[in-house]
């Protein structure tokens, strides 16, 4: 056996030995660490899962850019779990505002949700929330002024 021969036969043994534990190895890892989708739900707030459940679930809130009230709400969610939620301006000053919808829901007040096909006037606590659009995921939500 030449010295070439010689090499590439020692290669392919190097090659095989390490094969199976870089497989275990690897394995192993995966194991230890949750899928990338659990991890980020895991890290999520109770807030933004429960804004995911509500525009899954068709969940509507209406509201105006210069009502207290509608403003408070948005601060029950948080700046970034707002965002998910499906908002209707009803102002025609305002933002990407609907308020042709809103008349056509017959909203009278702001804000005002739409869940199951039903009306719930009011800023509501995102415990009430959760209870009115059957919500079963985690309501460890952050705390909040009246």
């Amino acid at each position: 056996m030449n010295f070439k021969t010689l090499h590439g036969t020692l290669l392919t043994l190097g090659l095989a030995m390490a094969t199976p534990l870089g497989i275990a190895s690897f394995h192993a890892r995966a194991e230890d660490n949750p899928t990338p989708l659990a991890a980020e739900a895991a890290a999520e707030s109770a807030e933004i899962q429960f804004a995911r459940y509500l525009t899954e679930s068709d969940v509507e809130m209406f509201g105006t850019f210069w009502c207290p009230h509608s403003q408070h709400q948005r601060e029950r969610f948080g700046e970034e779990a707002f965002q998910l939620v499906e908002y209707i301006e009803c102002d025609p000053r305002g933002e990407n505002a609907r308020p042709r919808r809103c008349e056509e829901e017959g909203i009278r007040g702001y804000p005002t949700w739409k869940i199951n096909s039903q009306l719930y006037p009011g800023d509501r606590s995102l415990e009430e929330l959760a209870e009115l659009s059957g919500y079963e995921g985690s309501r460890n939500f952050a705390p909040t002024e009246p």
